[in-house]
């Protein structure tokens, strides 16, 4: 027997697929330094089949000055869209084995000083599409 489960929470595999370049979050803590990568799930939904989970994310990437942020999005950008039609393969983390059909990135960077004009952060948005998962359940 098996059974079908909710779609994936894509702000958790964007946090394990990023964390290897920086720490990942999903709101920034009231204490927090550069480099560090801040994802959110900004809208999407599933298709008109509720097959695909088609989610627009909101990566926000910091770092120590301009250079650092633009380096950092560049390897988050490199990274995210490598994963087109892959599994997640990392075995220690909540996200291992989910596949991810598509990414496409939809605005390709915005700079923008944070409160702190001497933190930079770079903006960019992907849509990502992820299907429900089914897992084997003995009968």
């Amino acid at each position: 027997m098996t059974l079908p489960l909710a779609y994936p929470d894509q702000e958790l595999a964007y946090m394990h697929l990023l964390r290897p370049l920086a720490p990942t979050v999903t709101h920034l803590p009231a204490k927090w330094k550069a480099p560090i990568i801040h994802i959110q799930r900004i809208g999407g939904g599933p298709d008109e089949w509720d097959v695909t989970d088609y989610a627009l994310m909101r990566v926000i990437f910091y770092g120590a000055d301009r250079g650092a942020a633009w380096a950092l999005a560049g390897q988050g950008e490199s990274l995210l869209l490598s994963m087109r039609g892959r599994a997640i393969n990392r075995p220690d983390t909540e996200s291992h084995g989910l596949l991810i059909d598509f990414v496409a990135l939809d605005v390709g960077g915005v700079q923008d000083p944070d409160l702190d004009p001497d933190d930079r952060r770079v903006i960019k948005n992907f849509t990502t599409g992820m299907r429900r998962q089914v897992v084997g359940v003995p009968a």
